[in-house]
């Protein structure tokens, strides 16, 4: 295989101004019309200070797989692994519905990828399968 798998996510989406705009408009109305105090607004204002602040910047994070090894990037942060160094891919399921994806090195060490880089759950077995890397998935863990 020659191919590689790559899959990229960028924070400043349509459904993101949507979600962060829909939140100011329902603050806003609630302020002015419920008359909600100035804290609780304010409480709920900063909880959204991330995804405008990822919308502003437009971080991207992705994440690519080919026969050599496994290489992904978040913002300014980046990293690859090469083949021989990994032993496993282990895939958790959390509560919420998201993955959380870790390579365990032959070394013992644990390399926990950004949750941003995590391709989708079905692509990422598909591909990880298809390229011949060892993962574990483990369907629910709290932690």
């Amino acid at each position: 295989m020659t191919d590689v798998y790559s899959f990229e996510r960028r924070g400043r989406t349509k459904l993101a101004a949507m979600v962060v705009s829909g939140i100011y408009a329902f603050l806003a109305l609630a302020f002015f019309v419920l008359e909600i105090s100035l804290w609780i607004s304010g409480i709920a204002f900063l909880l959204t200070l991330p995804a405008l602040w990822d919308m502003i910047a437009d971080t991207r994070s992705g994440f690519s797989l080919s026969e050599d090894g496994v290489t992904w990037f978040h913002g300014k942060n980046s990293a690859t692994i090469e083949r021989s160094e990994i032993k496993l891919f282990k895939v958790d399921l959390r509560m919420d519905r998201s993955v959380k994806l870790s390579v365990e090195l032959h070394s013992g060490r644990k390399i926990r990828l950004p949750q941003p880089s995590t391709p989708p759950l079905k692509d990422l077995e598909r591909e990880l399968a298809n390229y011949g890397f060892p993962f574990r998935k483990n369907p629910f863990a709290l932690l």
